[in-house]
């Protein structure tokens, strides 16, 4: 809905693409000065939001239903003490959304306060700027015990707030939110085990939460959910960690982010479990930390051959006995069931920091027939894959990024990727004779499409 609605105010010119560098997919976008001057005239007028004379949104819900977090604004007074310049308290029953502008510090808020908020339904308090510069940090996570009245929040966002490391308990509470968003809350080091009983939670985005080990069994209980963004798979597991194989019961999963520090991932048997998520059409896989890799040359350079250090094998054997547990967690119910030879519907891949210089098996076009986007971003693979000569692939767009041992040539690129209409290349150094412009693009011309 969301999106269609998105769509909508594009197509209608409300907003505008911003297109950096000719880019075929714009993901900014701008609202033409005249359009927003009319917008706040009539939000104005329906009392949507409460603006200054400036035409700045500010804190002030005394007549709508809406307060902006706002920096230095004067009326965030009424939100830091509840009540009027007169003394008179304000209703805050009647606030339903809240909205950090440009607040570094969003947990003003006391606890008995925010408990009275009974009626919000949106609560972004995280940075929605695209830049990372914007800062946003809390003394504490003590306020958001105060969500547990919020019964009809249906949007929740921390994005990019530091200090959190917890999820408080109280999270698990709100029984109608749809969308928890918690991008980049880089001090996150634990979700609430209770989290599976969000039962109308639809998008799940805990992707840049680096410090996140494992994620709780309770995700796979989530069986509205259709967008999740940063799935944790590493090698310490314990009984209350999920296993990829229980992202099974998410039946309506259609976009899955995966973070890993493993350098063997996915395996052959994590690739047909992943292949078994049979409505999954966008999937990233991002290696980084480069604990294994570190780890292995750490042993190399301080042991010389034949030494080995002291809990060195029973590390090996824990790490066996790790995978055999997610083996078991794939196909631990009945029969093993058919696996698919391919992605059924997979329609866009993005792999980031990919660590080895040949390409995954499971990357040929055979096997990913409906493929349409191919994204490649850093690592150290040096070809995209041994197929048939007869094999192409169908993508369409196909994004090269700080791929400094990549080594192909243009013909191989068109003879591989007939269908190719946009390619975007940049810091590969080893692709020769693209014919793209000064930004690293080449847009297939518009009589030969």
């Amino acid at each position: 809905m969301g999106g269609e609605i998105f769509l909508k105010l594009v197509e209608t010119g409300c907003i505008e693409a911003v297109n950096k560098k000719d880019r075929l997919v714009a993901d900014t976008y701008k609202m033409n000065p005249f359009i927003r001057s009319s917008m706040i005239k009539f939000a104005k007028e329906a009392r949507f939001f409460d603006f200054d004379e400036k035409g700045n949104p500010t804190a002030d819900f005394s007549n709508c239903h809406r307060a902006c977090l706002v920096l230095n604004d004067s009326s965030q007074k009424l939100l830091r003490t509840g009540s009027r310049s007169d003394g008179s308290p304000l209703d805050h029953e009647k606030l339903q959304t809240i909205f950090n502008v440009n607040e570094p510090y969003p947990d003003f808020f006391k606890l008995e306060w925010f408990s009275k908020l009974k009626n919000v339904k949106v609560l972004y308090l995280g940075r929605w700027k695209n830049s990372a510069s914007h800062h946003i940090e809390v003394e504490s996570g003590e306020f958001l015990k105060g969500l547990r009245s919020m019964k009809f929040l249906r949007f929740f966002s921390l994005q990019g707030i530091s200090r959190i490391t917890k999820l408080p308990d109280s999270v698990c509470k709100l029984s109608s939110l749809r969308i928890l968003d918690l991008r980049a809350c880089h001090n996150l080091e634990l979700l609430p085990d209770g989290i599976g009983l969000l039962k109308q939670l639809t998008h799940l985005d805990i992707s840049e939460c680096y410090l996140l080990e494992y994620i709780p069994k309770g995700i796979a209980l989530l069986s509205e959910l259709l967008v999740l963004k940063g799935f944790v798979v590493g090698d310490r597991i314990s009984a209350d960690s999920c296993t990829l194989g229980e992202l099974l019961k998410l039946s309506k999963l259609r976009k899955l982010s995966i973070y890993t520090n493993v350098e063997d991932f996915p395996t052959d048997v994590e690739v047909s479990t992943i292949r078994q998520v049979k409505k999954l059409q966008k999937l990233t896989i991002v290696w980084g930390g480069g604990v294994d890799r570190h780890a292995k040359q750490l042993t190399k350079s301080t042991f010389s051959e034949g030494q080995h250090p002291a809990g060195c094998c029973h590390l090996r054997e824990c790490k066996r006995f790790t995978r055999k547990l997610l083996k078991a967690a794939t196909f631990k119910q009945g029969l093993r069931p058919e696996i698919p030879e391919e992605f059924k519907e997979l329609e866009k891949l993005d792999l980031q920091c990919y660590p080895k210089m040949t390409a995954p098996s499971w990357l040929i076009p055979d096997k990913l027939a409906k493929l349409k986007k191919l994204y490649i971003r850093g690592g150290e693979l040096q070809n995209l894959g041994q197929f048939k000569k007869n094999d192409k692939w169908k993508v369409e767009i196909l994004r090269l990024k700080f791929l400094s041992n990549l080594k192909m040539d243009w013909n191989e690129i068109r003879a591989s990727f007939p269908d190719l209409f946009y390619l975007e290349k940049f810091n590969c150094p080893k692709l020769t004779l693209f014919p793209c412009d000064e930004n690293g693009l080449w847009l297939k011309p518009l009589n030969d499409r």
